[in-house]
């Protein structure tokens, strides 16, 4: 081989392994955007996410992006891109669970009951699942249902005020009075200041004729809600 030949296969080689070794490919900028989504840019991870989709049309791609546009508030943009990773992998447990979320944010609680209820069926101990499914039940009036998925979730998770201050909202629809007054007892243990769960107890209290409880719960009702 020529001296002019060798310099050339060596430009050649020289030339692919610097290809290689700058070239970034779509599993980069994915997990480059999941670093970013853990620190909290979203903007930033949705910004690598959508250049790991320029390269390749991953379901997990499209998930992870819409993932991001729904933690800024996009939901019209995370349902789309959510829609489309469902389309490429019908079995990707996670994009049916944050479209639920999604279709809750919009307010398509049917929409949501139904990608919630296909997650659990893949993932049955996800607390949140249960107490986003119970909250969209509890929207179209199966408070019933609503009841007993709070119930799941609170098992799950019992340290989640929220919870019990929707499960107890639920059973005051139902007229069951004294378990709404011990989910926001509950509530209030978990979160003293919790404005919201003392307004909902001092309606219980009227209820009752507990006029002292009524004034001490109105009470910290307006106190907690200034400070909220």
């Amino acid at each position: 081989m020529s001296d002019r030949n060798k310099l050339l296969l060596i430009g050649f080689v020289l030339t692919v392994c610097a290809v290689a070794f700058f070239w970034r490919g779509p599993e980069y900028f994915a997990k480059r955007g999941v670093v970013k989504l853990n620190n909290g840019d979203y903007k930033g991870a949705e910004a690598d996410f959508s250049k790991a989709i320029q390269s390749s049309e991953d379901s997990m791609f499209y998930r992870d992006r819409g993932y991001a546009r729904r933690l800024q508030g996009n939901y019209s943009g995370a349902l789309t891109d959510l829609n489309h990773a469902i389309q490429l992998n019908s079995n990707n447990t996670n994009a049916y669970f944050d479209r639920g979320l999604t279709e809750l944010k919009l307010g398509n609680f049917n929409d949501s009951v139904s990608d919630m209820t296909k997650y659990i069926e893949q993932d049955s101990f996800n607390a949140e699942a249960y107490f986003s499914r119970g909250w969209s039940l509890q929207q179209i009036g199966k408070i019933t249902a609503a009841v007993a998925d709070y119930d799941k979730g609170i098992m799950l998770n019992p340290n989640y005020p929220e919870a019990f201050l929707v499960r107890g909202i639920a059973k005051q629809s139902l007229s069951n009075l004294s378990g709404a007054m011990a989910d926001f007892t509950k509530a209030i243990e978990l979160k003293t200041n919790d404005a919201l769960a003392y307004g909902a107890r001092a309606l219980v209290h009227k209820s009752n004729r507990n006029w002292t409880g009524l004034s001490n719960d109105l009470n910290s009702f307006q106190q907690y809600k200034k400070t909220n």
